[in-house]
């Protein structure tokens, strides 16, 4: 990676004390950036910049692919530039606070207040707390209305802009519909105002004039006596009346092929494309569903396409195709097919995250299952057929329990079932159902497999949704929610399944927010005051610190959670058009109540929602492109790769990949060795993987100079052949110094180890030779070393091969590896010089010393 510019280090930016105090932390991979496909831009040909902010954890917020769209697609355009930041963990937020250090971009690591425009995505209601926490950790004004022309433009987006209003006073403009359609295009607007020297709102009058930009300062909302809305019109000329969404066809684009991938392990670790944007099948109770007309489907062309692109830029072993049912997309079983024949010999999978169980066809089972069985999900949603019409899920028992049979016939052993409860009409009798179902499933596992069966099964409170036809309905209050959860679990047979239920007070306080008007956005920065926030994290939830807040503004959260709503009363969200009518969610309304069954869209039948119009009607492949045909792939096992040669690496681990566990550069390692095209061999079994063995772990926060790998390969090449091809995939902190060919039976690396020598540079200068002569004259030196498997005794005469101060700020230390005899070398420094030196030093590995044999 070359620049033309210097990359922003954290050292740099914050000093050397803060980049020292990231050990200490848990996780500091998520807080150092330098991820694969990162984008750095020179700061002096940027025109506008926007700090990419999601509301939650690192893992989670990496695992979401709206943001990777947003990332690459604004990042194609040489003066536009999106930087990202996270929600911190406890520990990271009190190292900022306690440090005076703004929350900052992973790009730049500048404070998240540099950027011009700020984007939130609302993705969950329970994370809106975090959105408070963030901008106040960049001293940003919480409320829209104290930001001057010095501080950014907040917006956000996501399926939580369909009612935005609890976040009303906190954020600048919502964007409805697929950012992708827009925000590149507001980008520039910005910039070219700024340019021209407009102030704030002036730049939001000139947004509020496109579609699907919603300004709540242009709007007022009056209220009537019993705290209903009366109305929300505009009181700026530059506001619509209705805000309409934005529509993206996914024809106009192919990304992203490079997208962004995390240095550590994360939630979904695997290449998501997108193959399908939409859903037609109308699920009453799912916002997404409804809020994503019309469907839009990618060509199988541009599909694989997409795939082979992404694997060369990622290296993954795992292809997701993303949709909300991937299963109905149109050529999906040939598609599926042909995805298996090019992917398999590498050993690559392919996965189907969400499938409608009416739209499964068990002969996809057999294609994704050629390479690895890692699980089925299915979806039933209710325990019985009348309760699945009034949802509108068209899932027949008697059929949903054969496909299941043939999925356990063809070799799957673990399962899991989505279910909800408390959704509206349900009774006894469908809870029953559930226990029903789930044990019906359990009995047939045990018959395939025994004891080494498993169901998983996720147990959901229904919580009605802005924006679709049971967003009139109420929930029912905890104590009769834990009612109907405890008939469901009283009868399941537990040895066999896990149940996993959700946090019902989360339940009711999404439900609280999920159809809030303004005035919840009191409650919601009264609820962060007092220390609220990851609400959706069951042991980061503090109901009690909200019932207080709620209290003291006067809010009876049952009014907004527990209450039905009148068909003709104004709605918070009313002046937001999603796409499907209120007039058709009324009808649909009705439809639940009759248990009458709306049939899918995707063909002739159109049902009136209005979601298609003024665009065109749904895109499908099967409509559009040529049909692809395949035929079924042979169940035989695939040969995986062998190997043919074995080289021994030498590389580095040094500047941010010393926040990098051993596991995660293993990782980093194998993603790299796919991307450059190297074939490695692979273990024969039930899970394969690539044959690599490496050198002993480094602590975290240790650098080193003398890493070695092992790695068996498909394919011979000469040295300095397979250093060529490793150099063509930069990543900050990794060199390959060295490489060379080693017999294939030769003894592993971990036989073969027997010390290694470590430099200690400290950043003060201190004297410790007196303490090392003692030390060394000691004829032996017991301590005992504190560790998460209890505590373990070491002679450190035993454990330290050297131990030599050259200078007053580097220490050498070199220490065995031989089993029982290791110790950490900074605690056995730390011991030995009787001085805690965990923040003042860097240590760094500079060789390993191996066993001699006649292979070396």
């Amino acid at each position: 990676m070359t620049m033309n510019f210097p990359l922003p280090s954290i050292a740099q930016t914050f000093g050397k004390e803060f980049e020292q105090a990231l050990f200490g932390i848990e996780h500091p991979g998520r807080y150092i950036g330098g991820e694969f496909n990162i984008t750095y831009k020179n700061p002096a040909q940027v025109r506008c910049r926007i700090g990419l902010a999601f509301p939650d954890i690192y893992d989670i917020g990496m695992s979401y692919h709206g943001f990777k769209i947003l990332y690459e697609v604004i990042n194609q355009f040489p003066d536009l530039q999106a930087e990202r930041t996270y929600a911190p963990w406890d520990d990271f937020e009190k190292l900022l606070r306690t440090t005076g250090t703004p929350l900052y971009l992973l790009e730049s690591k500048e404070s998240l207040r540099c950027a011009d425009i700020i984007g939130f995505t609302l993705q969950h209601e329970t994370t809106y707390t975090n959105i408070l926490n963030m901008l106040d950790l960049s001293s940003i004004p919480l409320h829209a209305s104290d930001r001057t022309q010095d501080d950014p433009i907040v917006i956000a987006g996501g399926h939580g802009a369909y009612n935005p209003e609890p976040l009303a006073e906190f954020i600048d403009a919502f964007f409805l519909g697929d950012g992708e359609a827009i925000l590149p295009e507001l980008m520039r607007q910005y910039a070219e105002l700024r340019d021209a020297h407009a102030t704030r709102t002036q730049i939001l009058e000139h947004w509020a004039r496109n579609t699907g930009v919603y300004v709540p300062a242009f709007y007022q909302v009056l209220y009537n006596d019993n705290k209903t809305v009366q109305s929300v019109t505009p009181i700026n000329p530059n506001a619509p009346a209705v805000i309409h969404r934005n529509v993206w066809d996914l024809r106009n684009d192919s990304l992203p092929i490079r997208p962004l991938l995390s240095l550590t392990r994360i939630i979904h670790d695997r290449l998501a494309i997108e193959i399908r944007r939409g859903c037609s099948g109308g699920c009453r109770f799912c916002q997404a569903g409804m809020v994503t007309r019309p469907v839009r489907e990618r060509s199988p062309e541009n599909i694989k396409q997409m795939i082979r692109d992404g694997l060369r830029n990622t290296g993954c072993e795992e292809v997701s195709l993303l949709s909300l049912s991937s299963a109905d997309y149109t050529q999906i079983l040939p598609l599926t097919r042909q995805l298996c024949s090019e992917l398999s010999k590498d050993a690559i999978s392919i996965s189907l995250p969400s499938l409608r169980i009416n739209a499964f066809d068990v002969d996809l089972a057999d294609e994704i299952g050629h390479v690895r069985k890692s699980g089925f999900t299915f979806a039933p949603e209710a325990g019985t057929d009348r309760l699945r019409h009034v949802i509108n899920k068209k899932v027949n028992e008697e059929k949903f329990l054969q496909t299941v049979e043939t999925v356990l016939s063809r070799g799957w052993r673990t399962l899991k079932l989505y279910f909800m409860f408390g959704l509206p009409t349900e009774t006894d009798d469908d809870l029953q159902g559930i226990v029903d179902i789930t044990n019906k499933i359990i009995k047939m596992g045990r018959s395939h497999y025994g004891k080494s069966f498993q169901l998983n099964l996720s147990l959901s409170p229904f919580v009605p949704k802005a924006q679709t036809p049971f967003q009139w309905h109420a929930i029912p209050d905890l104590a009769e929610l834990n009612r109907r959860l405890n008939i469901v679990k009283s009868q399941m047979d537990r040895r066999f399944s896990r149940l996993k239920p959700h946090n019902l007070e989360e339940c009711k306080l999404e439900a609280v927010l999920a159809r809030g008007d303004r005035t919840v956005g009191r409650v919601l920065e009264k609820a962060w005051q007092k220390g609220c926030k990851f609400d959706s994290w069951r042991d980061h939830l503090d109901m009690s610190a909200w019932d207080a807040a709620f209290e003291e503004c006067g809010i009876e959260p049952a009014f907004y959670a527990n209450r039905s709503r009148d068909f003709d009363e104004v709605l918070p969200w009313d002046h937001l058009d999603a796409g499907p009518g209120k007039k058709y969610l009324l009808r649909e309304m009705k439809q639940a109540e009759k248990g009458v069954i709306t049939p899918d869209c995707n063909g002739e039948i159109c049902n009136g929602c209005d979601a298609c119009a003024p665009k065109p009607g749904n895109i499908l492949s099967a409509d559009t492109d040529p049909v692809i045909e395949a035929p079924p792939n042979s169940r035989t096992q695939r040969e995986l790769p062998v190997a043919v040669q074995r080289m021994r690496l030498l590389f580095t681990k040094i500047n941010t990949l010393r926040f990098v566990s051993h596991l995660d550069i293993a990782r980093c390692i194998q993603l790299i060795f796919r991307q450059c095209g190297i074939q490695v061999g692979y273990t024969q079994g039930f899970t394969p993987h690539p044959k690599m063995q490496f050198s002993s772990p480094l602590p975290l926060g240790f650098g080193s100079k003398a890493e070695i790998l092992d790695v068996f390969l498909a394919h011979t090449y000469t040295p300095n052949e397979l250093l060529e091809l490793l150099g063509q995939v930069s990543l900050q902190g990794l060199q390959w110094l060295d490489a060379k060919e080693i017999p294939l039976n030769s003894p592993s690396i971990e036989t073969q180890l027997k010390s290694a020598s470590y430099v200690a540079k400290l950043d003060t200068p201190c004297d410790f030779t007196a303490k090392i002569a003692e030390f060394l004259s000691a004829s032996e030196y017991p301590i005992t070393i504190e560790g998460k498997k209890g505590n373990k005794q070491r002679d450190l005469k035993q454990s330290i091969i050297a131990l030599h101060q050259p200078d007053s700020q580097t220490v050498n230390i070199t220490v065995s590896l031989a089993t029982n005899e290791y110790v950490n070398p900074l605690k056995a420094l730390c011991h030995i010089v009787d001085k805690e030196l965990t923040k003042d030093v860097y240590m760094e590995r500079v060789a390993l010393e191996m066993a001699s044999t006649h292979d070396d």
